[in-house]
């Protein structure tokens, strides 16, 4: 599993629940958006992007999804 972080601030708000101060764990199959709880958001990140392969299969989609993760510390 490829687990990759990318600083957002740059990036801004575009019509999702994103921040500026988020955090971006990115994977095969999900990325996680998380603004402080790194250890949280790592649990998270790894159930999500093991299970969402599973998931995909069983709901019969045959090309990866957008799955888009935000944790907010608000």
């Amino acid at each position: 599993m490829k687990m990759r972080f990318w600083e957002t601030g740059s990036i801004g708000n575009k019509g999702n629940l994103q921040t500026n101060n988020m955090t971006k764990a990115e994977g095969d199959w999900c990325n996680v958006y998380y603004e402080t709880e790194k250890d949280a958001a790592v649990d998270v990140f790894n159930l999500a992007d093991e299970q969402t392969e599973q998931i995909a299969t069983k709901l019969g989609f045959s090309e990866k999804e957008n799955v888009n993760i935000y944790i907010s510390g608000v």
